[in-house]
């Protein structure tokens, strides 16, 4: 667990600080008046944060505190299968997921992709109340799309 941690930390925080101090200053446009909010506000909050979670990930995987404190995590020991059959199955149906939204928002908009989305993924999950699953895959990226307009004047696709 101590060496995912660190890994994994690692990881992010040298994404997020390329993010921080390359992507986003060079990759931004200032903001068009003193009044505006610059565009690289909310990703810079972003990546701070990103940061500080990496910092807390890597003070995790660190062999300080109490030693007797044990992690046991099931995932994580003798016993750990790593990557299976099952995982790789499910991270295709994400990525096949994600190529066909993406697809769908530039041809059909927010509203038909977020509803497809939607009725999709809680279909997965099995929900079986069709009322329900109705009023959220319509109500959402509907509201969705009309909060975003009325609170930052964005037009989703």
């Amino acid at each position: 667990m101590r060496v995912t941690n660190l890994v994994a930390g690692a990881v992010l925080g040298i994404g997020s600080a390329v993010a921080l101090f390359w992507l986003i200053p060079n990759y931004t446009v200032p903001a068009q008046s003193a009044l505006d909010l610059a565009p690289s506000f909310m990703p810079s909050v972003a990546m701070w944060v990103c940061l500080l979670l990496a910092g807390l990930l890597i003070k995790s995987g660190l062999p300080f505190g109490r030693h007797d404190q044990i992690h046991s995590d099931e995932e994580f020991g003798d016993e750990a299968t790593g990557l299976g059959i099952r995982t790789l199955a499910n991270f295709g149906l994400w990525v096949a997921t994600s190529v066909v939204v993406m697809v769908l928002l530039q041809t059909l908009g927010f509203i038909v992709a977020g509803v497809s989305f939607l009725v999709a993924a809680m279909l997965y999950t099995r929900l079986q109340n069709y009322w329900l699953l109705a009023l959220i895959a319509v109500g959402m990226p509907v509201a969705l799309y009309w909060i975003v307009w009325f609170a930052f004047t964005i037009e989703l696709p």
